[in-house]
C-alpha cells in the first residue's frame, strides 16, 4: 500500500463518519417535527414514531460503521502482507541464525535479560530478529502473570523503541499500519458518539438519570478522540468540517 492508497482510504472513512454525523443531526429536526404534531397524534403515537425513527437511524449507523471496518480490515491485511514481504527470510537464513543464537535463546528462559541484550544488538537482521521475537513471545506466554507481566510490558516498550531504527521502507510500512489502526479507533469512537446521541433521543430508552450521566461522560471522551483525529487529518482530506 502506498501513500496515495492510504489517503484514499482515509478520505473514505472520514466521509463515512461525516455522513453518520449528518444522519444524527437530521434526526433531531425530524423528532422535533414529530413531537410538534400535538393536534394530530397522541403522546403515545408521537413517542412510538420517534422510537421508530431512532431505531432506523441506529441501523444505518451500524451498517455504515460495519462497512468502514470491513474496508479497514482488508487494508490492514494488505499492509501486513507488505510488511511480511519486507522482513521475509529464507529457510537457510533462519537455520544459520538459529545455529548462531540458539545457546543464548535457550539460556534466556532463565535469564530474560539476555534476550533483551540480544535483541538490541541483533534486531536489524531479519532472520535473527524473527528468532528472538519468537522466543520472546514463547517466554511471555510461559510466564503468564507470574512476573506481573513485567517482561511483557518491557519487551513491548523495547520493540517500539527499536522500531525507529529499522530501514526506511519498513518504518514507512509500519507507520501506515499504525495509521490504519488509528482509523479503526476513530470509527469505533465516532460510532460510540452516535449511539449515545441516539439513546438520549430515544423516548423508549429505560436509562435512568445516573446511567444517562455516565453515557454523557463516555460520549465526551469518544468525541474528544474523534475531534483529535479529525484535527490531525482533515486538512486535504476533502471532508467538510
Amino acid at each position: 500500500m502506498d501513500a496515495n492508497q492510504l489517503q484514499t482510504i482515509r478520505i473514505r472513512i472520514m466521509q463515512a463518519v461525516a455522513e453518520g454525523r449528518s444522519v444524527v443531526e437530521a434526526l433531531a429536526a425530524e423528532i422535533e417535527a414529530v413531537m410538534g404534531q400535538t393536534e394530530r397524534l397522541t403522546p403515545e403515537a408521537r413517542r412510538a414514531d420517534v422510537a421508530r425513527l431512532v431505531a432506523e437511524r441506529r441501523g444505518r449507523i451500524e451498517r455504515m460503521a460495519s462497512e468502514a471496518r470491513r474496508v479497514l480490515v482488508g487494508a490492514r491485511a494488505d499492509q501486513d502482507a507488505d510488511i511480511a514481504t519486507l522482513v521475509s527470510v529464507g529457510p537457510g537464513e533462519l537455520d544459520a541464525a538459529d545455529r548462531a543464537l540458539r545457546p543464548v535463546l535457550n539460556a534466556s528462559a532463565a535469564e530474560p535479560g539476555l534476550l533483551v541484550n540480544l535483541y538490541r544488538s541483533r534486531h536489524r537482521d531479519n532472520a535473527e530478529r524473527l528468532l528472538i521475537e519468537q522466543t520472546a513471545a514463547a517466554l511471555i506466554d510461559g510466564l503468564g502473570g507470574l512476573d506481573d507481566y513485567a517482561f511483557r510490558d518491557s519487551w513491548r516498550s523495547l520493540q517500539q523503541e527499536l522500531a525507529a531504527e529499522r530501514g526506511p521502507e519498513e518504518m514507512e510500512a509500519n507507520a501506515r499500519a499504525r495509521e490504519l489502526d488509528e482509523m479503526a479507533e476513530y470509527v469505533d469512537a465516532s460510532e460510540a458518539v452516535a449511539m449515545v446521541d441516539l439513546s438520549l433521543m430515544d423516548p423508549a430508552s429505560e436509562a435512568g438519570a445516573e446511567e444517562r450521566g455516565g453515557m454523557t461522560v463516555g460520549r465526551q471522551l469518544h468525541e474528544a478522540q474523534v475531534n483529535e483525529y479529525e484535527s490531525n487529518h482533515a486538512s486535504g482530506a476533502g471532508v467538510p468540517g
